[in-house]
């Protein structure tokens, strides 16, 4: 048939292989570079993408650690400075223990004062 047309199967296939039959290296390695080149975009959003949810995760704990500092320091000034909460604390505190202690007080002045008010305060932490 004068008017016959290849199939779209066929006209792939030419594509592909060439009028010929014979493969067309040349286009199979620039085919293969292009799936490196997705594939390698791919992973390097993945990567991108775990480095802002490891940010985020770690942004998160710090802004938990900075409350729970500030929250310990608060209730340690409280327990300290208020004479009857000092005395329910200590109370509390000989039943279970020999020696009573109070929470630590925070000092900006002092660079170790907020690692001993953490300290004290894990000891302390099923009296309060």
């Amino acid at each position: 048939m004068k008017g016959h047309t290849k199939s779209w199967e066929a006209h792939e296939c030419d594509q592909q292989f060439g009028e010929n039959g014979s493969i067309d290296i040349g286009k199979i390695q620039r085919l293969r570079n292009e799936g490196n080149a997705r594939i390698n975009k791919v992973s390097a959003m993945k990567q991108g993408l775990a480095k802002i949810i490891q940010k985020c995760v770690f942004h998160e704990i710090l802004e938990t650690l900075k409350l729970s500092i500030i929250k310990q320091g608060m209730l340690a000034v409280l327990i300290t400075l208020t004479p009857g909460l000092r005395n329910k604390f200590v109370d509390c505190q000989i039943a279970k223990v020999r020696i009573a202690v109070l929470p630590i007080l925070d000092v900006k002045t002092s660079w170790n004062s907020t690692l001993e008010l953490l300290n004290r305060a894990y000891r302390l932490r099923e009296f309060t």
